[in-house]
């Protein structure tokens, strides 16, 4: 069976920290790593702000994104092709003191 791991990095004072969350599916990790990237961007730039990196349908995408209080309204195929790109520019405008991977595992029983 696979599962998906969320792996959210943060680099604090005290270091770096790491926390994982697994999912049954793609769907739910690629939500669990939106709202991520949605509370740091957040919290770095307030929710009128966009990072000055994304072109205009990044930016689109972003705002439709950070306005909606659904992401299972989007499509999976929207959530994991926008997540790596649109997450490396909040990344890299963070200084790069966050980041968020998803990656896909076998479980074993």
């Amino acid at each position: 069976m696979d599962i998906w791991i969320v792996l959210e990095i943060l680099n604090t004072d005290e270091g770096l920290e790491h926390y994982t969350t697994a999912h049954l599916t793609k769907k739910g990790a690629y939500i669990a790593g939106w709202k991520l990237l949605k509370s740091q961007y957040r919290d770095a730039f307030g929710f009128e702000d966009e990072v000055s990196l994304l072109n205009d349908e990044q930016g689109d995408l972003l705002d439709s994104i950070l306005k909606t209080k659904d992401l299972n309204s989007f499509k999976l195929e929207v959530l994991e092709n926008s997540f790596v790109e649109i997450g490396y520019h909040i990344s890299a405008a963070l200084d790069w003191n966050f980041e968020v991977a998803i990656n896909k595992c076998k479980a074993f029983s």
